[in-house]
């Protein structure tokens, strides 16, 4: 250990210091690999394609249940449905954003020739009014139903 200085970093051998020019070097480098991510995953959150998916193949499902299921029914779906527009017609459901995403996302459903199905565009701007399905003998309806009635 006789051989070994002590002291700043900076007034070691000539190796020492590419050693610590390498290292900080690969600091910035993942530091910049890290915001790049950062800034990628802060895209796709700020998109709506995730949820519009989700949505039209769930009121798709859920209207193939209803369909399927024996007698009279009301369900109300309860998920937030602000900012979107449902269009739910010729067997299947549409969904588009009111604003961020302009790509539009649907998703079919089976639709049951003796039972008929009235079709409509539900549209929701802000607020979080929730979608009512109904099923008599006769017919399938999907709805709004307003905040009164939750």
């Amino acid at each position: 250990m006789a051989g070994i200085k002590r002291g700043s970093v900076f007034n070691c051998k000539k190796g020492m210091t590419h050693e610590l020019f390498f290292n900080v070097f690969e600091l910035v480098l993942a530091s910049i690999v890290l915001l790049a991510l950062l800034f990628f995953v802060n895209g796709i959150v700020k998109q709506t394609i995730f949820e519009k998916n989700y949505l039209a193949r769930d009121l798709a499902g859920l209207i193939n249940t209803v369909y399927a299921a024996p007698g009279e029914l009301t369900y109300r779906y309860n998920e937030n449905a602000a900012g979107f527009t449902f269009d739910f017609g010729s067997g299947k459901v549409d969904v588009r954003s009111e604003s961020k995403d302009p790509e539009n996302v649907f998703y079919p459903f089976a639709k049951n020739d003796r039972i008929s199905f009235q079709y409509k565009t539900l549209s929701y701007a802000k607020d979080s009014v929730k979608i009512e399905i109904s099923k008599s003998p006769e017919s399938v309806s999907v709805d709004k139903q307003e905040p009164s009635q939750y």
